[in-house]
């Protein structure tokens, strides 16, 4: 349907998406998505245990994104392949073994936001005992307010908006009305506002916590070379890309 902030990565992901997902997609030629999210308020990091915690997170929100799109909250269907597949939590929308971090507790739930619109929230157990360097990249990321969740989905529904939903939605040029969730990952470039932890332009003490994290050697090798990359006018985000 559209573009992305970043053409490249973008199509990248959408081709993860539909290598893992292809098999389970309503349309062989259904359209994909990716939207992101700000821990805005809400976000809680607490221990389960001996050997994990529970990190509370807006997964998507209704705001107005980077690319001017909107998906709406209470369009998405959250029971149908996420849940019923067992609600895994990766990072970086990649799919191997190492990427699994963490899994929802519950059905997330949704609520409204700081901001007054509506989303969802999230709570991941992850385990603290673990050797994987991608779930100690949230684990830090996430005490710290620095990494966000972000949602890969099946667009069943989407289109220019009516004149109702544009009064609703100021700004936006694209509405998902329904969306099958397919994933939930944690990221450390998310694009919604509402829903990332850093900003399209990071203040200094984020920026420097995160250089932080990448001198412990606690970030992926892919996470640091994304943000060793000069920055972008527009975060990375991925709309709805047809096939």
């Amino acid at each position: 349907m559209v573009a992305t902030a970043n053409q490249t990565h973008g199509s990248e992901i959408i081709a993860r998406m539909r290598a893992r997902f292809g098999e389970d997609l309503t349309r062989k030629d259904a359209a994909l998505g990716v939207k992101s999210s700000l821990f805005v308020g809400g976000v809680t990091c607490k221990e389960n245990g001996p050997t994990s915690v529970l990190i509370t997170a807006w997964a998507t929100t209704d705001g107005v994104d980077c690319d001017r799109e909107v998906v709406l909250p209470d369009g998405c269907d959250w029971t149908s392949y996420f849940m019923a597949n067992g609600g895994n939590l990766f990072v970086d929308h990649c799919y191997g073994v190492s990427y699994r971090v963490g899994k929802a507790r519950n059905m997330p739930s949704i609520r409204r936001t700081p901001k007054g619109g509506m989303g969802w929230l999230l709570t991941g157990v992850i385990r603290t005992d673990t050797e994987n360097p991608n779930a100690k990249a949230v684990l830090e990321g996430a005490a710290d307010g620095t990494v966000g969740m972000s949602i890969g989905f099946e667009a069943l529904e989407y289109g220019a908006p009516t004149a109702e939903e544009m009064r609703i939605y100021p700004g936006c040029e694209s509405i998902v009305r329904k969306a099958r969730i397919l994933e939930v990952s944690y990221t450390y470039m998310p694009c919604n506002v509402q829903c990332q932890t850093m900003a399209v332009s990071m203040d200094e003490a984020k920026a420097a916590k995160v250089r932080d994290l990448w001198v412990k050697g606690v970030l992926p090798d892919s996470v640091r070379q994304r943000f060793m990359q000069p920055p972008e006018p527009i975060v990375r985000k991925v709309v709805v890309l047809s096939s």
